[in-house]
C-alpha cells in the first residue's frame, strides 16, 4: 500500500531490475532504453487467481499443449514433468493460439446449463455431491453431470469443449470432457464393430443372426459361452444395417466375434485415437461399450467417419510460440493423421448412421434436425449408469455424455435415445442454424466403388424371384464393393414350389386345387445356425423353414412316401385324409338322396300320417340336414343318421300304405 502511494520507489526498483537485465544480456540496450521510458502502472489487486473465460476449454488447451511438448521432448508423462512445463508456459512469454470458436463454445456452455430435462437418478439422494474445500466451506455439485465436445471434422480442430453443466468458479475443477472415462455403451458399435466389418469387405446387406444362441468366444462371468440380451423383438436373420439402426446386441456381438475379431476391433479403436488403456478388449468392451472412453476421444473417432475415414487428431491449438515469436508447436506439423477406414467404408457407415437417426425404428430418431442431414449413435451404459450420443452433421461432430460423477445409476427407464439424443439435438440445431444442408461425405457411392445389389434378407446372397415371393423376409437393396458384388452368388435358400395354403408345405396330389398356390419356401443348409434353435423358435423366427435337399436332389426326386422327406410335404391333405373326404362325400350324397325321398313321403297326401308320426319324421330329416351342414361331421355319423332316417321312412310308408315294410 505504501509503495503504491509512492511511485518514485516503484520507478527506482523497476529501473534497477531493467538495468540488471540489460547487464545480464536478457535485453538489448535499445529494449532497455525503451523500457525506461514506459509508464509503470500499479495493480492493487492481483489477477493471478481470477477466473478466465471459457475455463473448460482453456484448461484443456494447456493440458493439450503440455501433452505435445512432452512428446516433442521425449519426456515422461507424469505430474512432475507436467508441472514443470506448465510453469514454463506461464512464465516464459509463450502464446497459445487456440481453435476455440467462442460462439460455439458459448452455445454449448449455455445449453448444458439451461437444459431442464436431464434424466432422473435412481436414488434422488444422489442428486448432489458435496465436496469439503478444507477451509470450512463446502462445494455442491449437481448430478447428473454432462460433458460435450464439438469438432470440425474436416480439420480436427476442437471448436468447443465443456466439461460440466455449469461454468467453474475455481481453477482446475473436474473436466469431464477428458478426465473421466465412463463406459460409452452402444455408441462404440460403429467404431469397433460395424466400421471394421464394412472395411473388411462386408456389406450393409450382409446377414447375421440376431438370436438367443451362445456365440463362440462370448463368455459370461463364469466362463460359459452365452449371448447378450436385448433386441428380442427382432430375433432372426438381420442385415448389418438393421443391426446398427436398431442397435441389436446379439447381432453386434456375432458380427464382432465372427466377422471382425477382438484384435482387429481393438486396433481400429487405437487408430482412431483411443487410449489403449481405455479399451476393455473383450466382447462386452468392444461390442456393448463397457470400455471407458473420454468424450474427446469419442468425438475424434466419430469425426474420422464423417471425414471420409481420415482420422485427424483432435487439437485445441493451432500454434504455440515463444516470446520472440518462434514456433514451438505447429498443429499442421504435429497432428496425428491417418486413413483409418476406406472412403467407401466411411460413406456407407455414415449412410447407416444417418438412417439410425432418420428411421422411425432408429435409436437416434430424437436427434433429427429439420432440413439438416444428421447421423449418429446412442449409447446407454449397463444398468443405466450413464448415456451417450455421438453424431455429426455436414459441419460438426459432437459427443455428449450424461451421467453421475460417482457412477451412480440413472433411473432404470432412462435411455440415451430419450435423454442424450434430445440434448444433443438442442445444441447442434443451434450450431447449424441458417447453414445450408449438404452431404456429410461429398462423394457418391458409385464414385467410391460401391454398387447397389438386391440381396436376400435371409441368406445374404443375390435375391431371386423366389426371395421376392417370401412375404416374411423381403429382399433389401444393399451396397457392395464392386469386386465382391460381381462374385455374389444367387440365393439358393429360397425355392418356389406348389404349396398348400393350409399347411404351408409342398402340396401333394391330395391337396384341393383351391388350396394350392405357388409359394417361396425356405430351405436352410444343414450347417445353418438356425437349426440350433428349438422347433418353436424356428417356426417363430423362420416359419416354414426346411432342410435343403441333399446332393442336388430336386422335388421330382422325392415324394411323401419317403420317410426322410415326408416332413417336406403337406401333412394335412394325406391319403388317409383323401379317403376320409371321399367317404364323407359319398355319405353326404347318400344322405341328400335320402332327404329327398323322406321329404317326398312327408309331403305326399296319400300318407295320412298322424301328427306325431309326421313330427317324428320331420325331426329326423332336420337332424340329418343339420349334420350334413356341420363341417366337423364324420362320414360314419352321417351314414348312421341316414340309415335311421331311411328305416323310419320305410316303416311309416308301410304303416300308412297298408303294406308290410321290406326292411323292418
Amino acid at each position: 500500500y505504501y509503495e503504491a502511494k509512492n511511485p518514485k520507489i516503484i520507478n527506482d526498483r523497476t529501473d534497477h531490475v531493467l538495468y540488471q537485465m540489460y547487464k545480464a544480456g536478457y535485453i538489448s540496450y535499445e529494449e532497455y532504453q525503451q523500457a525506461l521510458h514506459d509508464t509503470v502502472y500499479v495493480q492493487e489487486k492481483s489477477r493471478v487467481n481470477e477466473m478466465y473465460q471459457m475455463p473448460y476449454f482453456v484448461e484443456y488447451a494447456v493440458y493439450d499443449v503440455i501433452t505435445h511438448l512432452l512428446q516433442q521432448r521425449n519426456m515422461q508423462d507424469n505430474k512432475q514433468n507436467r508441472a514443470q512445463l506448465e510453469n514454463e508456459l506461464r512464465t516464459n512469454g509463450y502464446r497459445i493460439y487456440t481453435t476455440v470458436d467462442p460462439y460455439v463454445q458459448k452455445i454449448v456452455e449455455q445449453s448444458l446449463a439451461e437444459w431442464d430435462a436431464y434424466p432422473r437418478l435412481e436414488d434422488a439422494d444422489d442428486s448432489v455431491i458435496y465436496y469439503d474445500n478444507g477451509d470450512g466451506t463446502v462445494t455442491e455439485v449437481i448430478q447428473p453431470q454432462a460433458a460435450a465436445v464439438v469438432i470440425d471434422q474436416a480439420t480436427g480442430d476442437i471448436k468447443a469443449l465443456v466439461g460440466g453443466r455449469t461454468t467453474p468458479t475455481a481453477r482446475k475443477t473436474l473436466n469431464r470432457a477428458y478426465q473421466t472415462t465412463m463406459p460409452v455403451g452402444s455408441s462404440i458399435k460403429p467404431l469397433a464393430v460395424y466400421g471394421p466389418a464394412l472395411d473388411k469387405g462386408y456389406s450393409d446387406g450382409t446377414v447375421v443372426p440376431n438370436l438367443p444362441l451362445p456365440i463362440s468366444g462370448w463368455l459370461d462371468d463364469s466362463g460359459k459361452e452365452t449371448y447378450p440380451s436385448g433386441g428380442s423383438s427382432s430375433y432372426g436373420p438381420v442385415t448389418l444395417r438393421t443391426g446398427i439402426v436398431r442397435s441389436l446386441n446379439a447381432a453386434t456381438a456375432w458380427t464382432l466375434m465372427e466377422l471382425v475379431g477382438l484384435d482387429d476391433s481393438y486396433n481400429y479403436l487405437v487408430d482412431m485415437g483411443v487410449n489403449p488403456a481405455h479399451i476393455n478388449k473383450s466382447g462386452a468392451g468392444l461390442a456393448l461399450g463397457t470400455s471407458g472412453i473420454t468424450p474427446v476421444e469419442m468425438a475424434g473417432a466419430f469425426a474420422a467417419i464423417a471425414n471420409a475415414g481420415v482420422y485427424q487428431e483432435p487439437l485445441s491449438f493451432t500454434l504455440v510460440t515463444d516470446r520472440e515469436g518462434n514456433v514451438i508447436l505447429d498443429a499442421k506439423e504435429i497432428r496425428d493423421s491417418r486413413q483409418v477406414f476406406k472412403p467407401s467404408t466411411a460413406w456407407l457407415l455414415t449412410d447407416m448412421l444417418v438412417e439410425a437417426v432418420s428411421s422411425k425404428s432408429g435409436t437416434g430418431r430424437n436427434a433429427r434436425i429439420e432440413g439438416m442431414t444428421v447421423g449418429g449413435k446412442t449409447g446407454t451404459n449397463q444398468n443405466a449408469k450413464g448415456v451417450y450420443f455421438v453424431g455429426f452433421t455436414p459441419y460438426y461432430t459432437m459427443s455428449l455424455w450424461i451421467g453421475h460423477d460417482d457412477y451412480k445409476p440413472l433411473a432404470e427407464d432412462v435411455y440415451a435415445s430419450s435423454s442424450a439424443a434430445p440434448l444433443w439435438q438442442y445444441i447442434m440445431a443451434q450450431l447449424v442454424k441458417d447453414k445450408p444442408n449438404a452431404p456429410i461425405i461429398d462423394a457418391s457411392p458409385e464414385e467410391l466403388g460401391l454398387v447397389k445389389v438386391r440381396v436376400c434378407s435371409v441368406s445374404g446372397k443375390k435375391a431371386t424371384e423366389a426371395c421376392e415371393a417370401d412375404s416374411t423376409h423381403k429382399p433389401v437393396d444393399a451396397w457392395y464393393p464392386s469386386n465382391s458384388a460381381s462374385s455374389l452368388e444367387s440365393c439358393d435358400w429360397h425355392q418356389t414350389y406348389p404349396t398348400c395354403k393350409e399347411s404351408g408345405k409342398i402340396a401333394t396330389q391330395y391337396c384341393p386345387n383351391d388350396q394350392i398356390e405357388m409359394r417361396s419356401l425356405l430351405m436352410l443348409p444343414d450347417d445353418s445356425i438356425y437349426w440350433k434353435l428349438t422347433n418353436a423358435q424356428l417356426q417363430k423366427y423362420l416359419p416354414g423353414a426346411q432342410h435343403a435337399l441333399p446332393g442336388g436332389l430336386t422335388l421330382a426326386d422325392i415324394d411323401p412316401s419317403m420317410p426322410e422327406y415326408a416332413s417336406y410335404f403337406c401333412n394335412i391333405h394325406t391319403l388317409e385324409w383323401y379317403e376320409q373326404q371321399e367317404a364323407l362325400r359319398s355319405a353326404i350324397s347318400a344322405a341328400n338322396n335320402q332327404l329327398r325321398t323322406s321329404n317326398d313321403v312327408l309331403t305326399d297326401p296319400q300318407y295320412a300320417m298322424s301328427l306325431d308320426d309326421k313330427q317324428q319324421l320331420l325331426n329326423k330329416i332336420n337332424e340329418l340336414a343339420n349334420l350334413i351342414s356341420n363341417p366337423s361331421a364324420t362320414a360314419a355319423a352321417i351314414e348312421q343318421v341316414t340309415e335311421e332316417l331311411r328305416q323310419l321312412t320305410v316303416r311309416l310308408v308301410s304303416i300308412y300304405s297298408g303294406m308290410e315294410p321290406d326292411n323292418p
